[in-house]
């Protein structure tokens, strides 16, 4: 009996230490009386304008939750992709969603929680007949991407023939329609286009590329200057 009491009274020592961390993190991240920035470029499902003009969608209920989980002070606005990294390197932005992680090791940055996925197509002209996957189309297709965007940065390393893309969708749309550019990589982005262009989106092909897991993006000023709010977070996601 006093064995089995004993293992008893061990295993509640033993939960409460793993759970004192988090009460720590979680009492050191509602102390601050900071207002955490976030920022999404309000063009996808996550999070886009709705006829108010108020951001909404999955990615801003979840981070509502966990912020209200927190107790947190948090502003949500809109910025270009093409101005992120500017952003970050001047520390304008604590956390940007939605984002994904193609499994490069990054320790400025760090995706925490998971929204969903992240489909992220090739997009081609309909008469545009090569395999996006083949030699032939990475060697001779003229390619583009959103500026800023991880497609960007991948058709960049990669040795594609790429063309600088915009941060206007209806102008990106032109670029391929008007044939200056044989594909676009990027999440699916024909339901943001203008109502002008509701015919002609008919006449493009779209073929998946990849799916990543999305989540909340984190930078390391905002990590070092809070480096409790990352196990917080990630707590407060787990419960949305």
């Amino acid at each position: 009996m006093r064995i089995s009491k004993y293992w008893a009274a061990l295993r509640i020592a033993l939960g409460l230490a793993c759970l004192l961390p988090a009460v720590i993190a979680l009492e050191a991240v509602q102390s601050s009386d900071s207002t955490v920035r976030v920022f999404t470029h309000g063009e996808g499902t996550y999070a886009q304008p709705d006829e108010t003009g108020k951001l909404a969608g999955p990615g801003m209920d979840v981070l509502r939750c966990a912020m209200d989980r927190l107790k947190r002070a948090y502003e949500v606005k809109t910025v270009a992709m093409v101005r992120v990294d500017r952003m970050i390197e001047d520390g304008l932005i604590d956390i940007w969603f939605p984002s994904y992680n193609k499994g490069e090791i990054d320790r400025h940055r760090k995706i925490i929680g998971v929204l969903g996925e992240l489909r992220i197509n090739w997009i081609l002209r309909q008469n545009m007949d090569m395999d996006p996957f083949s030699k032939m189309f990475k060697d001779t297709a003229k390619v583009t991407a959103f500026p800023g965007s991880t497609p960007e940065r991948m058709l960049q390393r990669n040795g594609y023939r790429y063309i600088q893309g915009t941060d206007d969708t209806d102008r990106m749309f032109l670029m391929l329609y008007g044939g200056k550019v044989d594909a676009i990589l990027s999440a699916d982005f024909r339901a943001f286009l203008s109502p002008r262009f509701k015919d002609a989106v008919k006449d493009v092909r779209v073929i998946e590329y990849a799916r990543y897991p999305a989540g909340f993006e984190l930078f390391s000023p905002f990590i070092d200057k809070e480096p409790e709010f990352e196990k917080a977070f990630a707590t407060a996601l787990d419960g949305c």
